[in-house]
């Protein structure tokens, strides 16, 4: 397995989600011992992970002027692997800007989950959680 010093999980919102991503530290911290853990999400979230023994830093998205600011600032840090459990445009953005050696994201299938949604077409079967 190859071996990462530093881990970015993004997850900027919604609360319930981001208590959703709990497991995924811990699994993380299984496969990366020695690895640097840090969530990237809003920073009215930041008190539920602040003190989980497997996060090692939360930053917030409000601590930069800019998302420019942010990929500057990320660029700097050498992170490894990006873990985007948010998937959407911005977070998309940064994972593509800020140098990241590697994203692993999550395929939500956004489309074909707003047109069961709002027409009912397509799958009447359970859609895949994120977590």
């Amino acid at each position: 397995m190859r071996k990462y010093n530093s881990v970015l999980v993004v997850r900027f919102s919604s609360l319930g989600d981001v208590v959703l991503v709990g497991p995924v530290f811990s699994r993380l911290r299984e496969l990366f011992p020695g690895s640097r853990i840090t969530l990237l999400t809003k920073k009215k979230f930041k008190p539920v992970h602040e003190y989980n023994p497997c996060v090692d830093r939360v930053m917030c998205l409000e601590e930069f002027s800019s998302l420019i600011g942010l990929i500057r600032y990320l660029r700097g840090q050498h992170i490894d692997l990006m873990v985007d459990l948010h998937g959407n445009v911005r977070s998309r953005i940064v994972g593509f800007f800020s140098g990241i050696h590697e994203v692993v994201r999550y395929r939500k299938d956004f489309l074909s989950r707003r047109l069961l949604v709002w027409f009912r077409i397509g799958s009447q079967e359970p859609v895949r959680h994120t977590v």
